[in-house]
């Protein structure tokens, strides 16, 4: 459903097209900022980059929606919520977003978020923000663009990881930089952990399995293959299991789902993402190995309930745990965004997240708002595997990658730089049909 008026609102989808691109492309530039010490004179480019582009874009949603309404009035909007019900579950997530953190214990951190995530009820805006242009985004070529661009930025990352692994890095980027990836930042790129690194690679794997499955063009698909190839290999490396879990899962399910939608798909291309990532975990067997191991040794700690279950999945457990007890005293609101580190740490634990997505909802926003959240993704997904047959070749690709985000999310936190994808694909796979 278009509003009346069409011509003026193409505007707003060329506008929301280059918004979108300079998403895209923010960990090239990124990169570059860090590689030439911009850091050290402008302070945190991810910080900078992401308001900028996060004002711009919260300006242009509201100058679509105002225009919307001049030309259509209010009705246009209770019909699309009427069409589309999980816009509806977003807002009342975001309006008792709002009311979680106004009630929070410390309102600086609910509304800005800590010096590290800077994830707080103002982030949570430009979220939505993203979600908005990209549902303004209409043209299916521009959509297409966006993606390529995304996956190609990926690419200079891919060569730190590699130089990295061949220690080339000081060579290339300098003592200074180099320097930014010693300790726990190696095989993090650009991120400021190598967990936010992967929750990134698990974007980009997912969304080249489905540009490449949906391109017929044979250059396309073998460019495509390298990307995903580069990509998973960087993953491994990366040694984030959770996120390697989740493409593992995505390898399999993509073949499956189109197999379903028509068995005029080859057989042997819808398989070849899945055969490249089982050759790329025998070459490094090893880190596979030993996380497999780790994750049977925790499964077997948690069955016995010893002192060691604690440590389970990095420590996850306890915070799963402890986190589940917390929201038992505040179930409806929560504790508002960011609020946790004085409640883990009164427990003896030095983190401030539990860690996984879904209780992080839960204990930042309260339990309503984590039922919002899964009624509206529930409801995205299941139009998405409706309209399977019809969905363009970025809602398909987009899709993918979501089911992939949420398989990571169970191991997972929100970042302020990684979350943004996520919205953007969200607000493609929302009305993607052809």
């Amino acid at each position: 459903m278009q509003p009346k008026n069409f011509l003026n609102v193409l505007f707003y989808n060329k506008i929301s097209f280059y918004l979108l691109l300079a998403w895209a492309t923010m960990p090239m530039f990124i990169l570059i900022g860090q590689a030439l010490r911009l850091e050290q004179v402008i302070g945190n480019l991810f910080l900078m980059y992401i308001t900028v582009l996060g004002l711009a874009s919260f300006l242009v949603v509201s100058m679509y929606a105002y225009k919307v309404y001049k030309i259509n009035g209010i009705n246009y909007f209770k019909q699309s919520l009427v069409k589309r019900p999980w816009n509806l579950a977003f807002l009342a997530m975001f309006i008792w977003s709002l009311l979680a953190s106004l009630l929070a214990d410390d309102l600086k951190l609910a509304f800005y978020g800590t010096v590290y995530r800077n994830d707080g009820f103002f982030t949570y805006c430009i979220y939505a923000a993203i979600y908005c242009s990209a549902q303004i985004n209409i043209n299916e070529n521009l959509r297409g663009k966006v993606l390529q661009c995304f996956i190609l930025s990926s690419l200079p990352l891919c060569l730190v990881t590699i130089l990295q692994y061949f220690n080339y890095s000081t060579e290339v980027f300098g003592i200074y930089y180099q320097e930014r990836l010693l300790s726990n930042m190696r095989y993090a790129a650009i991120f400021y952990n190598t967990n936010h690194y992967g929750y990134y690679l698990t974007t980009i794997v997912a969304v080249s399995t489905g540009l490449y499955l949906t391109s017929r063009r044979i250059l396309v698909q073998i460019f495509y293959l390298f990307i995903f190839s580069l990509n998973t290999w960087c993953l491994i490396i990366n040694n984030t299991f959770g996120c390697y879990l989740a493409v593992f899962f995505i390898c399999i399910c993509a073949p499956a789902l189109l197999y379903k939608v028509s068995k005029k798909y080859s057989k042997t291309k819808t398989l070849i993402p899945l055969m490249l990532f089982i050759l790329l975990t025998i070459s490094s067997s090893q880190i596979v190995k030993n996380n497999f191991q780790v994750l049977s040794a925790d499964v077997k700690n948690i069955a016995a309930e010893n002192t060691s279950a604690k440590n389970a999945g990095s420590k996850r457990w306890e915070l799963w745990t402890n986190g589940v007890d917390m929201l038992k005293n505040r179930p409806i609101f929560g504790y508002g965004p960011e609020n946790l580190g004085n409640e883990y740490s009164a427990l003896g634990i030095n983190q401030d997240r539990p860690h996984n997505e879904y209780l992080q909802h839960a204990l930042f926003l309260g339990i309503p708002a984590l039922l919002f959240y899964l009624a509206a993704i529930f409801s995205i997904l299941k139009n998405w595997l409706k309209n399977l047959p019809y969905l363009t070749t970025t809602a398909f690709a987009s899709g993918l990658a979501i089911i992939a985000y949420l398989c990571s999310a169970f191991f997972g936190n929100t970042m302020f730089f990684t979350t943004i994808y996520f919205f953007q694909l969200l607000g493609y796979i929302s009305q993607g049909r052809k």
